[in-house]
């Protein structure tokens, strides 16, 4: 949320250049969550991740030049926080960073942990 407006993901590269511009020199707030249905016994429980990023003073070159490198147009707020997205900030406040990107994965762990699912059962493992 910018200034009580939702940030989108942009569909386009004039969409993107002007989202990044308002958000040029504001505090930002990215609200991320994650919910879980144990279907064994039919509870859920969700979280909510707040993360506030400071952009930095942004020139309108600094941000044309980064849409030119790096698209985002499919990403809620027009950048790549994994990329070199992070260069557009100057401060980022957030007890998982994870969530910026996407998944508060701190959050899903411990509602998984909630649920007795132990994480580090080896039957577990990603394939």
């Amino acid at each position: 949320m910018l200034n009580n407006q939702q940030l989108t993901k942009s569909g386009s590269m004039i969409n993107n250049i002007a989202q990044l511009k308002l958000c040029a020199n504001q505090e930002v707030k990215f609200y991320t969550s994650v919910s879980v249905l144990n279907t064994t016994s039919g509870k859920q429980r969700a979280e909510l991740d707040l993360t506030t990023v400071q952009f930095k003073a942004l020139t309108n070159k600094q941000i044309e030049q980064y849409v030119k490198i790096e698209t985002s147009i499919h990403c809620a707020g027009s950048f790549q926080m994994e990329k070199r997205g992070i260069a557009l900030f100057k401060r980022i406040e957030t007890k998982d960073p994870n969530a910026l990107i996407g998944l508060p994965l701190i959050k899903l762990i411990s509602i998984l942990e909630h649920f007795s699912v132990n994480i580090f059962h080896p039957d577990l493992e990603p394939t």
